[in-house]
């Protein structure tokens, strides 16, 4: 048996990170659907609740990223495309969650308790529409090239 290191520590953190942030990441565009027409004030308040919770695992998964890339051999970082190209994505969803998905999801509660169902529905159908789909889909890239780790030949 190996010994435990700490980049051991640093991938465990990072791995269990990268659950904890992903289930509820998938889980936000799925919140609207359940409830037909615009949500309530009680599912944006749900909404709003994931959107910080996933913005606090964004700054841990960026944390134990460095540590993980400070602790390897920093040498070969220079040549792992696939490492760049998740950084880049990551970088791209974090910024998408956090400068435009968490913003529209604040105005429309304050919307929702203002009794305005017309600016929430206006303010959540592109986070529902594009940014929600476009968050997945670069969640499951980062996490296929996380695991592949393909070699550029």
């Amino acid at each position: 048996m190996s010994d435990f290191t700490t980049y051991t520590l640093g991938l465990i953190l990072h791995v269990l990170s990268a659950i904890v942030l992903l289930g509820p990441a998938f889980l936000l565009p799925l919140v609207p659907r359940v409830i037909a027409g615009t949500p309530p004030t009680p599912v944006l308040k749900l909404m709003l609740l994931i959107e910080r919770y996933v913005a606090i695992f964004f700054v841990v998964q960026l944390f134990t990223g460095i540590w993980l890339i400070l602790e390897a051999d920093f040498a070969s970082f220079g040549k792992q495309v696939w490492l760049h190209t998740s950084i880049l994505l990551f970088v791209i969803a974090a910024g998408l969650s956090t400068g435009f998905q968490m913003p529209r999801v604040r105005k429309a509660l304050a919307a929702s308790e203002r009794g305005d169902a017309a600016e929430v529905a206006r303010l959540l159908r592109p986070a529902e529409k594009v940014v929600g789909p476009i968050l997945g889909v670069l969640m499951v890239v980062i996490v296929v090239l996380m695991v592949w780790q393909p070699v550029a030949s």
